[in-house]
């Protein structure tokens, strides 16, 4: 990985649109909100980047954004989402969004697993910096996305 290599095209605007996008495909629509980060347990999803770029990006939203987010993946009736579906989907919109930050990039990069955490409080990624954070409202609830690029220590 070389720390030369900058993300200029990856944007408070771009990971908007792709966010968007991701969701539009599963029928979500989704409006942009002032970023707050959680204070109240959620689950976070991050995906890694590595190759000529490395960061993470990563997907966070409360239990009952994600719970309803998995029904409308799923195509199940409220509440009938296990805990491994809602883990599951919630890697998944990390994967997608993730997937779409990656193919921005100059080849060749890679895409790690998701890691998926519900916890309360905020995550933290020693030796990186953020390039940009966003909310958006979907109606099921608020969705964060962070970009954040890899810094050496």
């Amino acid at each position: 990985m070389s720390a030369e290599v900058q993300a200029p095209a990856v944007t408070a605007e771009v990971v908007v649109a792709i966010v968007t996008d991701v969701l539009a495909s599963l029928g979500v629509e989704t409006v942009e909100l002032p970023h707050e980060p959680p204070s109240a347990a959620h689950w976070t999803a991050s995906v890694g980047v590595t190759g000529t770029w490395g960061g993470h990006v990563t997907v966070s939203c409360s239990p009952e954004t994600a719970a309803a987010l998995t029904s409308t993946m799923l195509g199940l009736e409220p509440g009938e989402a296990s805990q491994e579906d809602v883990a599951d989907a919630v890697g998944e919109l990390a994967n997608m969004v993730g997937g779409s930050v990656k193919g921005m990039l100059p080849p060749p990069n890679t895409l790690s697993l998701p890691h998926v955490v519900l916890a309360a409080g905020s995550h933290h990624f020693p030796h990186a910096t953020t390039v940009c954070s966003v909310a958006l409202a979907a109606p099921h609830g608020p969705l964060l996305v962070d970009v954040r690029t890899s810094t050496t220590p």
